[in-house]
């Protein structure tokens, strides 16, 4: 099977699209995530409702891999051990 040929779609034409296809116009307006760097800052959310992020150490399990929220379907989340809290 040959390697698919990847390239790219400029922003322009997006918006151009997205002017008669819902599902491109969506892209269009996350285009910029693509295009360059951006910072995400949550300072004022954490000043305001009094949050703070979790450490990435804080979610790493015992052999260093980050932990994943898991839920089984009664809704009680897994802490990466095997075991399941409600």
């Amino acid at each position: 099977m040959p390697a698919p040929r990847l390239g790219t779609i400029p922003g322009w034409l997006l918006r151009g699209l997205g002017a008669v296809h819902g599902g491109t116009r969506e892209l269009a307006e996350l285009a910029f995530q693509l295009e360059r760097p951006f910072v995400l800052d949550s300072s004022a959310s954490e000043r305001r409702l009094g949050l703070a992020p979790t450490p990435l150490h804080d979610r790493r399990g015992g052999d260093g891999r980050l932990v994943a929220d898991r839920r089984d379907r009664s809704g009680a989340a897994s802490d990466g051990s095997g075991t399941m809290s409600a």
